[in-house]
């Protein structure tokens, strides 16, 4: 009986903890009013969209793409939202539409480079003047 059980009768010390089941994904541009909105809900998490793509560095001459946030990290939610912006912007990032896209822009100034360097097979004569 030396043993006490005041730590469990302090129950305004405890801390509601709430393990966030909701992300909502978002273009950067929040207003603060829904900050604030967001920050009094619990079970919310708010994410810009850029943190799930992460980040492309340069390592030893080749670019490297490092994802800040891994599949294993979206799993633990119940339910992703995205805005209409933040999933347009993940599309143009990591869509493979968009790196097809941008596969042929790369393309068509190579072949335009090569165009402009190939040597001319019949080239003009200069005409000389006597």
């Amino acid at each position: 009986s030396d043993f006490q059980w005041d730590f469990l009768k302090e129950e305004d010390q405890l801390v509601d903890q709430t393990i966030p089941t909701v992300l909502l994904v978002h273009d950067g541009y929040l207003h603060r009013d829904f900050v604030g909105a967001v920050h009094r809900t619990n079970g919310l998490d708010l994410m810009c969209w850029d943190e799930i793509v992460g980040e492309y560095k340069k390592d030893m001459g080749v670019w490297r793409h490092i994802p800040k946030m891994g599949v294993n990290r979206l799993l633990k939610y119940k339910k992703i939202v995205f805005s209409v912006n933040a999933l347009k912007l993940l599309q143009n990032a990591i869509g493979i539409e968009a790196e097809v896209g941008r596969w042929n822009y790369y393309a068509e100034l190579n072949r335009i480079r090569q165009d402009d360097e190939k040597k001319d097979a019949f080239p003009k004569q200069k005409q000389q003047i006597f």
